[in-house]
C-alpha cells in the first residue's frame, strides 16, 4: 500500500463556465481497481466494515460479503466472526454487537457485550431461513429489529418476536409503484423513538419513512417524512435525524438533505440540475449547493455536524446553516473511468472514509490542515479474523 500526498491549492471552490472545478491536486500512482464491488461502508465492534458484492459467472447469481478495514496492513480483509457463520447483516446498540448470520441453512443471531471481552452468544431464529439473505438487522437499547422487504419482526430480548406488516403501519405514503418490486430498504437506522427506513429505487423513486417506537416495540401508525431516493440515514448526539440522498440519471442530478427532529422536517437542501452546472432549488431549502451534483454519503463529525459526500462536488459540512469545504473534489469524473463511484462515508476522529464502487475505499487523514490519502484496497491473503 502506498502512501499518497495531498496538496491543497485552494480551499475555495472555482468555477468554469459554470462548472465546478476540481481544487483537490493529488500526486496519484496508478490506482488499483478490485473485482469486489462495495455497496456499503459503517462503523462496528470497533472496525470500520464495508459490504461488497462478489459476482460468479459461473453461476450468474452475485452474493454479499462483509470486510473490514485492517488499518494495520492497510488492507480490506474478509470479516469472521466465527467459522461456519455467513454473515447477513450486522448492527449495533449502546451495549452489544449484533450479527445476523446463516449456518448450515438456518438463520443465528450472534451478540456480546461492547464493553467486555466476552464471547459470542449464538440465538437460533425460528424465521424461515430462505427469507434469510433479505433481512437487514436493527437495534436499540431494548428493541431488536428483523427487517425485510414487506414487513419486519421486533423483539424486546431476541426470544418473542412480532411480525408486522408496512402495509398495516405505513399508512401515510405508502405504496407508491416502486413498493410492488418488494424489495428491502437501503438504509435502517433505530433510535429509541422511532424506526426510519430509506428506499432508492433508482429512476423509479425513493421515500424515507418513520415508524413511532416505545420500549416495547411499535406505538401507532408511521408516516412518509421524504420523498426522494435515499442514501444514507444518520442520527447526531443532540438526537437530530439527518435524511441525504439524490439520484444521477442520465445527465440530470438531485441533492437533498432533511433534518428531522420532535416529528417536524425541515428541508436543508433540495435541488437538480444537469451534469454539474448550476442547479434550481425549491424555495423552502435553507442552503445550496454551488453546482449540480447527487448525495451518495452522509455521516456525522466528531463535533457533531453533519458532513455529505456529494459526487460532483465533494466533502462538504453543515453548521450554521451553510456549507463549508473539508475535501472538494469531483469524484464523478475523476472516477468513472474505472467504473467507480462513491458508495458511502463515514468520519472516525478527523479521518474520512470514502467505499468506491469499484476501488476499495479511500481514506482522508487529517494532518498539518491537509488530508493524507491512501486506498486501501482488498487482500489476497488468507481470511482474517476479528
Amino acid at each position: 500500500m502506498k502512501k499518497i500526498s495531498v496538496v491543497f491549492v485552494s480551499l475555495a471552490f472555482l468555477f468554469f463556465q459554470n462548472a465546478y472545478a476540481d481544487s483537490l491536486k493529488l500526486s496519484v500512482p496508478p490506482l488499483v481497481a478490485n473485482q469486489q464491488l462495495i455497496d456499503h461502508i459503517s462503523e462496528w465492534d470497533g472496525h470500520i466494515t464495508v459490504m461488497a458484492e462478489q459476482y460468479s459467472s459461473k453461476s450468474q447469481i452475485s452474493r454479499k460479503v462483509f470486510y473490514y478495514l485492517d488499518q494495520k496492513g492497510k488492507s480490506i480483509k474478509p470479516l469472521i466472526i466465527k467459522d461456519g457463520f455467513e454473515i447477513v447483516s450486522l448492527a449495533e446498540n449502546t451495549t452489544q454487537s449484533l450479527a445476523l448470520c446463516l449456518r448450515q441453512g438456518k438463520l443465528f443471531l450472534l451478540e456480546k457485550s461492547r464493553s467486555i471481552s466476552s464471547q459470542w452468544a449464538i440465538h437460533p431464529l425460528s424465521i424461515k431461513a430462505d427469507v434469510g439473505k433479505d433481512l437487514k438487522l436493527a437495534a436499540t437499547d431494548h428493541i431488536f429489529f428483523l427487517v425485510a422487504p414487506t414487513h419486519l419482526w421486533h423483539s424486546p430480548d431476541l426470544k418473542k418476536w412480532k411480525k408486522l406488516q408496512y402495509s398495516d403501519i405505513l399508512k401515510d405514503g405508502w405504496g407508491e409503484p416502486w413498493s410492488e418490486f418488494s424489495r428491502l430498504p437501503e438504509v435502517v437506522l433505530a433510535s429509541e423513538d422511532a424506526i426510519f427506513l430509506g428506499f432508492d429505487r433508482g429512476e423509479w423513486g425513493g421515500a424515507a419513512h418513520q415508524i413511532p417506537l416505545g420500549r416495547k416495540g411499535p406505538t401507532g401508525n408511521g408516516k412518509k417524512i421524504a420523498s426522494f431516493n435515499v442514501r444514507e440515514i444518520k442520527q447526531d448526539p443532540d438526537g437530530i435525524v439527518w435524511i441525504a440522498g439524490g439520484l444521477s440519471h442520465k445527465a440530470s442530478e438531485a441533492a437533498n438533505l432533511y433534518r428531522y427532529t420532535k416529528g417536524k422536517i425541515t428541508v436543508v437542501i433540495s435541488q437538480y440540475g444537469i451534469g454539474g452546472a448550476l442547479p434550481k432549488k425549491s424555495e423552502e431549502t435553507l442552503a445550496e449547493l454551488p453546482a449540480s451534483t447527487d448525495i451518495t454519503g452522509l455521516a456525522i463529525s466528531k463535533d457533531g455536524k453533519p458532513v455529505i459526500l456529494a459526487s460532483r462536488i465533494g466533502i462538504l459540512e453543515y453548521s450554521g446553516g451553510k456549507f463549508s469545504s473539508l475535501i472538494p473534489s469531483d469524484f464523478y469524473s475523476r472516477y468513472r473511468s474505472f467504473g467507480s463511484f462513491p458508495q458511502g462515508m463515514l468520519i472516525r476522529n478527523d479521518d474520512i472514509y470514502v467505499g468506491s464502487r469499484s476501488l476499495g475505499v479511500f481514506e482522508f487523514k487529517k494532518k498539518d490542515g491537509g488530508y493524507n490519502f491512501y486506498q486501501f484496497t482488498f487482500a489476497d491473503s488468507s481470511p482474517g479474523s476479528n
